[in-house]
């Protein structure tokens, strides 16, 4: 969302610096694991990964995690086992316990989610935007159709990774107009922007931030021309108020390819971008977690 002359949006389902992060090695009968945390901690929104390293290199027959009461996918990638936590907007700052099985033993550490400073900025009535039917308490309204339409998509995710490589960012230049995690409020209505707007003439061709399964493209209420890509282990991207598809639902797309152009269908003051991602289940801050792939996956 932006309300800074490039468009407004607003999402309500549910970086920084990185640095290993390491742990006493864990040892059973069958082999020892390393596992790492970095960054250790991360501020709310944020996203962290859990790697686990087989020594000597193997394969692991199960392998899961949580932390706290959410669960964490873990995949195979380069000889060790990659899991991505991500906080959500509005967990509480403090130390989480992390627990993760490996064939059958469990280890146990911690990871800290420290405060994110989100702003709280006045939503504004803009005349163009209420002739068409969005005043705040329209939107609210708005959302309880759009949001049961984006769970559904969700609904049935591919249980294993479809990519094999870090993600990518949505737009060859990427410039925030409306960052992650800022509060509006007009009146009784309060939401909160769990997403980030990039500046994006209309027109601009947009990106699969990596490969997967296009799960929906449908015009919604607020989020005008919307499209979800599932790429597996429970991670989703979402692209809204585009100008128009460039895939249907259904089809399989690659890293890098065409997705659509963007945009200002729905509510929206001017073209942009809206960009999101569910990690297991979370709206997290996509750019900190397309960093933390690149710093997992290189």
């Amino acid at each position: 969302m932006s309300l800074r002359k490039k468009g407004i949006c607003f999402i309500i389902t549910t970086a920084a610096f990185f640095a290993f992060v390491f742990f006493p090695v864990y040892s059973h009968a069958a082999t020892s694991v390393s596992l790492q945390i970095f960054p250790q901690t991360i501020p709310q929104g944020g996203t962290a990964v859990i790697m686990l390293t087989p020594k000597p290199k193997g394969i692991l027959s199960v392998v899961t995690g949580k932390v706290g009461s959410r669960q964490v996918t873990f995949f195979p990638y380069g000889g060790r086992y990659i899991g991505f936590y991500s906080a959500p907007a509005k967990a509480a700052p403090r130390w989480y316990p992390v627990s993760v099985v490996v064939d059958g033993s469990l280890i146990k550490t911690a990871v800290g989610i420290k405060s994110s400073e989100f702003s709280v900025t006045t939503l504004p009535v803009v005349p163009e935007l209420e002739q068409k039917g969005f005043a705040p308490k329209a939107v609210a309204s708005n959302l309880k159709d759009d949001t049961p339409t984006l769970l559904t998509a969700a609904s049935n995710p591919l249980p294993t990774p479809i990519f094999s490589e870090s993600f990518r960012y949505p737009l060859d230049e990427v410039v925030v107009t409306g960052p992650f995690g800022d509060y509006y409020r007009q009146g009784s209505v309060t939401l909160e922007h769990l997403g980030v707007d990039l500046h994006a003439a209309t027109g601009t061709p947009v990106y699969a931030v990596n490969d997967g399964k296009v799960v929906l493209t449908k015009e919604l209420s607020n989020y005008g021309n919307t499209l979800m890509i599932d790429h597996g282990a429970r991670i989703f991207s979402l692209y809204l108020h585009l100008e128009r598809f460039a895939v249907t639902s259904g089809a399989m797309v690659k890293k890098g390819d065409v997705i659509g152009y963007s945009g200002d269908t729905g509510y929206a003051i001017g073209p942009h971008l809206h960009f999101s991602m569910w990690v297991n289940g979370t709206s997290i801050d996509p750019l900190a977690f397309i960093s933390a792939t690149r710093q997992a996956m290189q």
